[in-house]
């Protein structure tokens, strides 16, 4: 498998990337959205947000970001 590359496309803006030279590939497979605490207290709330994984199954970072940009938002 020498010289192998893999090509990779983020899920959320369908960006590819391609990885050369790898020995193996692990795949992590089955992330899901977890919004049922959302939607169970979207009829109870007049502001509520969605952010990480509730939205899409992604990394911390994405996760912190939208935090941020939603807590400037709330007064």
């Amino acid at each position: 498998m020498e010289g192998a590359s893999v090509v990779l496309t983020d899920l959320l803006t369908r960006k590819e990337m391609t990885i050369d030279h790898i020995d193996q590939f692990v795949p992590v497979l089955g992330g899901q959205v977890e919004d049922e605490l959302y939607w169970a207290l979207k009829p109870l709330r007049k502001q509520i947000y969605r952010i990480g994984d509730c939205v899409a199954p992604r990394r911390i970072p994405q996760a912190v970001l939208e935090g941020a940009r939603i807590g400037r938002l709330v007064p």
